[in-house]
This record gives structure tokens, sequence and C-alpha cells, in this order.
């Protein structure tokens, strides 16, 4: 039987994050990337993040045998604590990016799981797994560490970006490896799979650098203001920057935000970040200060409601209070998703006073991915036999597939992945084999949450709860007044008193006599969703609390 190379997508294409790609070859199994995405709370009430299926990995768990990992962020290693409960293989990533996952397994009290980590840089000799032998390439993104792959296989090779911009002033000085990149489109590409975040937008990205130009002008300009920048806590370029600024206009700098200092402590370990502790205070120090000699980075460029930035919003970071000597800059993007309650932070953080500062105003952020100039180099200097678009909704992995249209692919070399699908690729082409299991999986701490849960959040959030208490004896006859408790929903005194007699009524005519204590609940249920239905056009979630009593003699 002839052996063929699968590729299968758990993640990562229809939607921006939870990346996740498996390479199959005969009996041998490699991942890819194991991300997670975060929830519309509008949506996902309670969910706290989302991670891929992993059901067909641990139906084939023998099967896997190394886990690589492009860099570290967490659309990319979010969703690793939760498959390495699962799974023991070797793990393979930038020290930063197995950093930041140490420090995540520590936390879920896995560290001993780091045993198997193995660091790598673009010095590093190719890693062979069975039928896979896998090169890591430095490419430029908005965190040290990140690598496209080159992943040879029996049947032909295939050039994995990862997430890419073709940045020539990075930061630190470490550029994409283009001449490399070369050198491989000259072996031979099978098969390009290529980020398309930015498909749609036309030209190159900015770099780092001149979001650096730009903080240092809004700086210089509020020199009596006290400066908070907001970031990812994950982006290590972004936050030299920040410092780098605020020692040039001779501000000491604070560091709100527990991830925020986790990440900026593992930076500093593997030298990717350079700080002098002399310039590095707490804030019961900068509250002592006058407040333009202050610059404060911060978690929460998102809205997070637990974050620093959005309790200064609310008036809740004490010591620390907004007004209008505060110049507020959120150096990030929007993550779908995230608009209304980003908003929501700007609006509050403006009602005090603050002057913010955002990307649509002032060019203070810039993408780690690559934009069409950028993709048609890729394109050109790896010169693929087919494609594959991937890390990006179906709008913008079209966009992807229009430009390599546009560079001479024929449309029949190019496969749109959808979220399970499954492809065998060679020489001769692709040969769909159909979806596999992909289902988001809902994650509340480290449990997984039940769909039918999530839509009870959502029923109780629009429709709020009633508690409708009741004793009943052991006849099935109510033996004292129902009470009724209602949380997010406004019920009038006349309307409770309403809803509890015509209960009681109920009961009394002897309508859940013989009954046992489950179905009573059920018979309340009905009764009160009925009345509320009728009275009010509302059917909020019901509980019933039922006490069952002797009846007195």
């Amino acid at each position: 039987m002839a052996k063929n190379l699968k590729i299968i997508m758990l993640g990562g294409v229809e939607e921006i994050g939870k990346n996740l790609t498996i390479f199959e070859y005969d009996d041998t199994m490699i991942i890819v990337d194991v991300g997670m995405s975060f929830p519309d709370n509008e949506v996902l009430p309670g969910v706290e993040y989302i991670i891929p299926d992993f059901s067909y990995i641990l139906e084939r768990i023998d099967k896997l045998k190394a886990i690589f990992l492009t860099h570290g962020h967490e659309d990319h290693i979010g969703a690793m604590p939760i498959l390495l409960k699962h799974v023991d293989v070797p793990v393979y990533g930038s020290n930063i990016a197995l950093g930041f996952l140490e420090n995540k397994l520590t936390k879920n009290k896995l560290k001993k799981k780091t045993s198997n980590f193995h660091k790598v840089n673009e010095h590093s000799k190719p890693i062979k797994v069975g039928p896979f032998t896998v090169e890591f390439i430095r490419v430029t993104h908005s965190i040290p560490g990140a690598f496209s792959l080159w992943i040879k296989t029996p049947k032909g090779g295939v050039f994995y970006t990862g997430d890419f911009k073709i940045d020539h002033t990075p930061v630190d000085s470490r550029s994409i490896e283009l001449s490399r990149i070369a050198e491989i489109g000259k072996e031979g590409v099978l098969l390009l799979m290529s980020d398309s975040t930015n498909a749609n937008k036309p030209g190159y990205s900015l770099s780092e650098l001149e979001v650096g130009k730009n903080l240092s002008s809004i700086f210089n300009d509020k020199s009596d203001d006290r400066i908070t920048v907001a970031t990812f806590a994950s982006n290590v370029h972004r936050i030299q920057q920040i410092y780098d600024c605020a020692v040039k206009f001779n501000r000491k700098v604070v560091l709100m935000g527990r991830s925020l200092k986790n990440n900026v402590e593992l930076a500093e370990k593997y030298k990717e970040l350079k700080f002098e502790p002399k310039n590095i205070i707490e804030l019961s120090e900068a509250m002592k200060l006058p407040m333009n000699k202050v610059c404060i980075i911060a978690t929460g460029s998102q809205g997070e409601p637990r974050s620093a930035l959005y309790k200064m919003s609310v008036g809740d970071s004490s010591p620390l209070v907004i007004g209008e000597k505060d110049t507020i800059i959120l150096s990030a993007r929007s993550i779908p998703g995230n608009e209304k309650t980003i908003y929501k932070m700007i609006n509050g953080l403006s009602r005090l006073g603050a002057d913010v500062i955002y990307q649509t105003l002032y060019n203070v952020h810039c993408s780690g991915h690559a934009c069409q100039e950028e993709l048609k180099l890729m394109m050109a200097l790896t010169s693929p036999s087919y494609f594959v678009p991937i890390h990006g909704e179906f709008r913008h992995m079209l966009q992807h597939e229009r430009i390599a249209i546009s560079m001479g692919m024929p449309k029949k070399n190019i496969l749109i992945p959808t979220l399970g699908s499954s492809f065998e690729i060679s020489k001769k082409g692709f040969i769909d084999k159909g979806k596999v299991p992909c289902k988001s999986v809902y994650m509340i701490g480290d449990q997984e949450s039940e769909t039918d849960e999530i839509e009870i959040r959502r029923f109780i959030a629009e429709e709020g709860v009633v508690v409708i208490s009741a004793s009943i004896d052991n006849i099935g006859l109510p033996k004292s007044d129902i009470q009724i408790v209602a949380k997010g929903i406004v019920l009038s005194d006349s309307l409770i008193i309403d809803v509890a007699s015509s209960l009681y009524k109920f009961l009394d005519d002897g309508n859940v006599v013989g009954l046992n204590s489950e179905e009573i609940e059920s018979e309340i249920i009905r009764f009160a969703k009925r009345k509320f239905r009728n009275t009010m056009k509302r059917t909020p979630f019901i509980i019933p609390v039922i006490q069952m009593e002797e009846r007195d003699i």
C-alpha cells in the first residue's frame, strides 16, 4: 500500500487563532502549534478561552512523535497545557516560546512535562522525526523567537510560514532569513502553507521601529502628563520600545499586570529585553514622583475586566487616580469581538479626563503579519508547486488565493482549507480525505464547559433567573406560601404576589399529587414559565427549590 503525506487542519483556518496543524505519514504524526482563541463574552458568557478538538489526536496517540511551536503567542501555544495532560512527546520551540509555555505549565501543575522540551534557534540542526525532517527558519513577527518551518517528507517539502512579516529594521536587529528561504525555494517546495491574516491589506506592513518613532513623538508632546501605555504582555519588542521612550524622556517605569511582569522577567532572562533595574519602580514609589516623571506599562488593551487598565477606567485602581494629566496609549490592535469592551473602556478613561490615543487616531501599533507585497515575496522566494493559505478567516484565505493566482499559480494547485479538513498532497496534487472532528471546546479554567451549559448562561444573561421555593407535603399539597426571588430581571411586587398566589392555587388544586420531587419541579417550571410569558412576554430561567415534608396530623 502506497504511503501518503496527509495534512489535517484542526484550527487556524476560517478563524483567527486556535492554530493547530497535523502532518501524518505512515505511522508517524507531528503537530505544528497548539493554540487557543478568545471568546466573544456576549455570545459565550463565562467562557475564558477556546481550544481545538483533540479527539483525532487522542485516538491516534501512539502515532504522535513530536510537537513543533512556531512562536510563543497564545493562539499558537495556549492550548498546550490541556494537550500535555494526555501526551508526552518531545516539544521543540524557541527559548522564549518554551519559556512562556513553562510558566503556563507551572501554573497548571504540569512542570514535569518540561523535561521533554528542546530549545532551538536558527542555528540548530534540522530535527529528524521518523520520515519528517524539520528545520527552523527565523522570521520577523511581534515577538522574539518566531520561526517558519521547512518540513521535508518522502513526498516533498512543505514550507510552513507560521506568523511572519518582512521587517528590514526589526527592534532586535535579527531580520527574516530571506537568503535561506530563497535557497529552500531552489531546492524545490512542494507545498507552501502561508499566513493569510493581512492578505486583504495592500502594500507592506509598518516596521516596528516606526511605531517606536511615533511613541517617542507622543512622549515629547505629552511631556507634562503621566503616560500609560497598554500593550499585549507577550509583545516583547513593543515593551522594549516603550521602556526606551520612557528612559529617553527621563521617566521611571511601572509594570502593571501579573502576566506582563512574568513575561518581562522571562524575556530579561533570555536577553530578549534590556532593562536597567534602576529605571523600574513599584506603583507606590511612582505615586511620590511628579506625574510627568512616570510611565506605566500595563495590560488590558482588550478591555479585560480584571486587567489593570480596565480597573483604571472604572476608578478602581487605588492609589492611582486617572485625571486630566493622564495620557493613555493603546498600543495594540483590537482582537475581533472585543471592540465593544475596548470602546467602553476608552469612554470610561475619557470621562475621567484622560487623553486616550489608539490605533485609528495614531500609528501606535503595527501588525506582526505580512501584507500583500510581503506575501508575494514569500510566494516568489519559495516558488511552490502547490499552495494552501492558512491563519485567517475565509475572506483572508480567499484573497491570498487571488494573490497566488496573480503570480501565476494555477487555481487547481490551490486548496482553501476548512476547519477540520484533511487532505493528501503529492506531486500529483491534492486528494480530499474528508473532515475530522473539529468542534470548538469551551474552557473555564482547565475544565471543559458543555455546550448546553453555555446555552443556559446565555439564556440567563438575556432573560434573568427566578428562584421559586415551595414546601410540599408527602401527598403533594403546599404547606406554606410560595417564595420567589429574582436576579437579572425586574419583577414588580404585584407580579411576584400574582405568580406566587397562582402557583399556590395550582398546587393546592392537587395538580402534583402523587408525583415525585423531580416531576413536581418540572410542573412548577412549566406553570411559572407560562405565567411569566403571558403576563410580561419574558421567560426567565426558573430554578425550583422543593422541600418535601410530612403532613401534620
